[in-house]
């Protein structure tokens, strides 16, 4: 509880966030080809999930409904990555013409924080916002959530473009993770969305919300945030042969699922990790994982559990918040060895001062012996 509350966002980060959405609403006014667009924030800052660290996801959205092409999209990017050139205050701007969305990325100079900008990216916004309503049910998921996307962050396992999980996939897993507990702490997310999907609006989730809190659903689960912490690593490193097999995390139904209960089509797209989306049970929200990236994922989570139920890790509590979470966020990433992984050294650091530690009282007990000869 006091290292996630240590970690989280000050109100100069949330500053610096409005500050780039305000020079950028500021800057498409004088675009012609932006008339009749709203700069919206959309993922973890909508969800009110984000890190100090983490990227600035935003879309403009039409203020009338209207269908854009994709040419349309581009060219709205293209002009606006030319007005960042010319007004300064942006560095490594470019446009990604990606095969699902098109992408504007840049860094902004002034607050060193990244921004990707969509067009029209209306489902995105809808699943931020409703997020965020359904981790709001039980404070224990939203603190779960913000620990475990510092730990991915610092273990290098959070940046889908290197294939790995983005932070809609690691919510879906602690979301899944307090679904699974016994008793439960979060429903089936089938009992809030219903057959709406992402068609439904905010009331409709807000009244479903409202009747599973009035139950007291979950308040029978008294497991702290730290418990869970440990827990959420043992149920996901158990797994860890499994995800070949087409094992799939389903929070939909609140339940493990597999090829025979996922989309039909991922099976010829060869995913190395299946985490369904709620919302449109067609997308795999981690279909950035690779086989090469998975096996990287599945370490960390594995060293994690282990250090987390190894009592010596105790004595090092200082380097144990230091490579789980990069701690204090603003030092640079932990590593006692330059060509592997902090986490792995920290285990073997562990494990050898626990080797001395049972070691130590037979030697005594030899010395005692040599004393009284």
């Amino acid at each position: 509880m006091a290292t996630a509350n240590q970690l989280q966002p000050t109100q100069q980060d949330f500053e610096a966030r409005v500050d780039i959405l305000r020079r950028l609403e500021f800057l498409i006014r004088e675009i012609d080809v932006c008339k009749g667009l709203a700069i919206k924030p959309f993922g973890s800052f909508l969800s009110n999930l984000y890190t100090p660290w983490g990227d600035l996801d935003i879309t403009l959205m039409p203020l009338e409904p209207a269908p854009l092409s994709r040419s349309k999209k581009t060219k709205i990017l293209k002009s606006i990555h030319d007005a960042l050139l010319q007004a300064g205050g942006a560095i490594r701007v470019q446009v990604l013409f990606r095969p699902r969305v098109p992408l504007l990325m840049f860094e902004d100079a002034w607050w060193r924080i990244s921004c990707d900008i969509s067009v029209s990216n209306t489902d995105a916004v809808f699943k931020s916002h409703a997020l965020g309503l359904i981790v709001g049910m039980d404070l224990r998921c939203r603190q779960l959530i913000f620990l475990v996307k510092c730990w991915a962050k610092a273990q290098c396992i959070n940046d889908p473009k290197m294939g790995t999980l983005n932070s809609y996939a690691l919510s879906l897993l602690v979301i899944f993770h307090l679904q699974t507990r016994n008793p439960p702490i979060l429903p089936p997310l089938s009992a809030i969305i219903g057959q709406g999907g992402a068609s439904a609006d905010g009331f409709h989730y807000l009244n479903r919300i409202a009747e599973f809190t009035e139950r007291g659903f979950g308040k029978g689960n008294t497991s702290s945030v730290a418990e869970l912490f440990v827990s959420f690593f043992g149920q996901f490193s158990a797994v860890e042969e499994l995800w070949i097999q087409g094992l799939a995390v389903c929070t939909f139904r609140g339940q493990w699922g597999d090829k025979t209960t996922t989309d039909p089509a991922w099976a010829s797209k060869n995913y190395a990790l299946l985490v369904e989306d709620p919302f449109d049970l067609s997308e795999n929200c981690s279909r950035s994982v690779h086989q090469g990236s998975l096996q990287h994922v599945c370490k960390a989570f594995r060293l994690t559990h282990e250090l987390l139920c190894d009592k010596f890790s105790y004595w090092f509590l200082g380097k144990l918040k230091e490579t789980l979470f990069r701690w204090p966020h603003a030092s640079p990433r932990p590593c006692f060895h330059p060509s592997r992984p902090g986490i792995e050294q920290l285990r073997e650091h562990v494990s050898l001062n626990a080797s001395r530690k049972n070691d130590r009282p037979e030697k005594q007990k030899k010395g005692k012996k040599q004393v009284k000869q």
